[in-house]
């Protein structure tokens, strides 16, 4: 599953219309799911439980809202309906390959490192620290390995050497990495 983070984080603000629209459906499959990537991209940021509004790109974003999908939380300003949290092994983020292939939202390979390391072993964050670590973390996606190869494959190079460097005690799932770097 792979919405735009409107139709989920952004529940927490108004939970009507598109805002937060995937997450009964999310709820409803969470034994089914395998993995959800929201697209941290082209919709500018979105405000996290705190209050605070993330900006795409940034490393607070991409842990901020991996957490919510993780830890839960309640829709319409902490007033509404809650959303119980996934396994991490259900979650990763997705963002985009390179500058060329969204309007905005591009995450750059220094982000990625360091929201993956904050996620996995706690290390890297920025403002947004999780209340644990989440070893079985998923990872990361990207839309377009096409988008990818035209950047220099400035995604999934550098994204697959920080997966590759987790050892066994805190490995993404499965490695994480989605299409984008697989073949590489």
């Amino acid at each position: 599953m792979a919405p735009e983070h409107p139709y989920v984080q952004g529940g927490y603000v108004a939970f009507e219309g598109i805002w937060g629209a995937y997450l009964p459906i999310i709820d409803a499959l969470r034994d089914e799911l395998t993995q959800i990537h929201v697209q941290y991209y082209n919709n500018g940021g979105f405000v996290y439980t705190d209050g605070r509004t993330l900006n795409e790109g940034t490393v607070d974003c991409l842990v901020g809202g991996s957490v919510m999908l993780i830890e839960g939380f309640q829709t319409n300003y902490g007033k509404g309906w809650k959303f119980n949290g996934l396994r991490p092994d259900q979650v990763s983020f997705g963002v985009p390959s390179g500058p060329s292939s969204a309007g905005r939202g591009y995450a750059s390979p220094d982000v990625i490192k360091r929201a993956l390391t904050c996620l996995v072993q706690g290390i890297g964050c920025d403002t947004i620290k999780p209340p644990r670590v989440y070893p079985t973390y998923r990872g990361a996606m990207t839309w377009s390995i096409n988008w990818d190869s035209h950047d220099g494959y400035i995604f999934s190079r550098p994204t697959r050497q920080v997966l590759d460097n987790f050892d066994d005690s805190t490995t993404c799932e499965a490695n994480g990495l989605l299409s984008a770097s697989q073949e590489l």
